[in-house]
């Protein structure tokens, strides 16, 4: 009887349920429905013995494991929650600032690890072409100014931890890749990427080619438009890379495709970025020569006005596992070519930004893109 006290004190329907209980056993009706045993039994845990029922085998088992802890449920599969937008960057302090027209390289050459190099508003040509970084430092526009560096940045695998904020970089001055990144734990962020649709040897002129197995980089936050002109001229070429993070792009105006994972691109994530108008796909994900891209995740993205697919897949060495491609405004279809696998990709006839023509990637109001990748990508750029 005390089990049964204590869930009076508890449980609202349990009293009710009791009386009816009480009531049903009188006149000897607790075996037929409706059966306040079991209005009990449901009252205070239902089905226990899970046998399509509930009766009083239910009440019976209820009551024997009165006192007794409850086992810990096992965990179900539930989706993972939609990444969130990439978090503001902390006020630039300078530690050391440079004219306009200074020697950069010179200049970066003398920052130590953790400081942070200041560029006064004006142009910065490398001494040869590309701009050398070796170090762990921070390059940055001076607080309220632009900075632009016209030719090429090559982050070396020695620069371990290197960070740009809100720097322009040109690269039509130089033959192939604009940002080339080979150190791990780089962040690219706030910044203009550009090579005007210059590509000096006819076939080359990607904005940023991260390669040689770096490790955690970031690029967030940027502009990556009018890169390079014909065949491997792309907005990002993600090539042997692992746990890279690509968030809050926008990327236009490429020669072949948005974003290229391929050939060995490992646990990368690719969400909330505006990837529009690539002559081939927005996204391609593949193989090749003994290497393959595995584990790769493309969410919450706006894939819009491709000539061929929203992803596409290329298999020339073995097929890719892992790969997911979840959760996007499409206007073009994803191709079903094996190595990913696809869900929850919303296909509309328009995105609906702003101003395409101007570059405006913001979305106008009613956009059906809003929902899918939660909130408007465009707005999240400051420089």
């Amino acid at each position: 009887m005390k089990p049964i006290l204590q869930a009076l004190k508890t449980s609202p329907r349990a009293g009710v349920a009791f009386v009816a209980l009480v009531a049903g056993l009188s006149v000897g009706l607790y075996e037929f429905a409706p059966n306040p045993v079991a209005v009990l039994a449901a009252a205070l845990q239902g089905d226990i013995n899970e046998d399509g029922r509930v009766d009083v085998v239910d009440l019976s088992i209820l009551l024997s494991n009165y006192g007794k802890t409850a086992p810990t449920p096992s965990p179900s599969a539930s989706p993972s929650p939609a990444p969130s937008p990439s978090p503001s960057s902390p006020p630039v302090s300078c530690t050391k600032t440079l004219a306009a027209g200074g020697n950069i390289q010179a200049f970066i050459d003398t920052l130590s690890a953790g400081q942070t190099g200041c560029l006064r508003t004006g142009s910065y040509v490398p001494t040869n072409q590309y701009l050398l970084v070796r170090g762990s430092y921070v390059l940055a526009s001076y607080p309220g100014e632009r900075a632009t560096i016209r030719g090429g940045v090559h982050v070396m695998p020695s620069a371990n931890g290197f960070k740009m904020r809100r720097v322009a970089v040109n690269g039509d001055t130089q033959p192939v890749t604009t940002f080339w990144i080979e150190a791990s734990n780089v962040t690219i962020e706030d910044s203009d990427i550009t090579n005007n649709n210059v590509a000096a040897n006819g076939t080359e002129g990607s904005c940023l080619y991260v390669d040689n197995n770096p490790q955690n980089v970031v690029v967030q936050r940027n502009k990556i438009h009018n890169c390079g002109k014909v065949q491997f001229s792309h907005g990002i070429y993600m090539g042997t890379v692992t746990g890279m993070e690509v968030r809050d792009n926008v990327i236009w105006g490429v020669g072949a495709y948005g974003i290229q994972v391929y050939p060995n691109a490992q646990n990368n994530r690719i969400h909330h970025n505006v990837v529009d108008g690539a002559p081939r796909s927005s996204v391609i994900v593949g193989s090749d020569g003994g290497t393959t891209s595995r584990g790769n995740i493309i969410e919450n993205n706006i894939l819009s006005n491709a000539a061929e697919f929203s992803i596409h897949t290329y298999w020339g060495a073995a097929v890719g596992s892992g790969n997911i491609g979840r959760n996007n405004c499409i206007n073009k279809p994803a191709e079903s070519g094996g190595g990913i696998a696809y869900s929850g990709n919303v296909t509309v006839s328009n995105p609906s930004f702003v101003n395409r023509s101007a570059a405006n990637f913001g979305l106008a109001s009613g956009s059906p893109c809003a929902a899918v990748v939660g909130y408007d990508i465009a707005a999240k750029l400051t420089f």
